[in-house]
């Protein structure tokens, strides 16, 4: 759980530009301007789909896989590292 208390992050972010100004993501939008922090809690439960299947659990996905990477090289921490990203795609695909 994260409960968003420290206000010297909110003031890091603020002064980094990441936090919207009007106070809305308007994500995919010409017009979005940050994002906006918020608290959340989710529960994810995972089982082997043999366990599942001999439990007669619904089973609603499968992971068959999973990768992860880094770009320590990009230009700053919003700015993706597209030879970095298209080397994971082409790692997982």
């Amino acid at each position: 759980m994260n409960v968003l208390t420290n206000t010297d992050i909110f003031a890091g972010l603020s002064k980094g530009q990441f936090l919207s100004k009007t106070g809305s993501c308007k994500t995919f939008d010409n017009e979005a301007d940050g994002y906006c922090r918020g608290n959340g809690v989710v529960t994810v439960i995972l089982k082997r789909v043999e366990d599942a299947m001999a439990e007669n659990d619904p089973i609603l996905a499968v992971i068959r896989g999973t990768a992860t990477n880094h770009s320590a090289d990009a230009v700053s921490i919003t700015h993706p590292h597209a030879d970095t990203q298209q080397y994971l795609f082409q790692k997982i695909i």
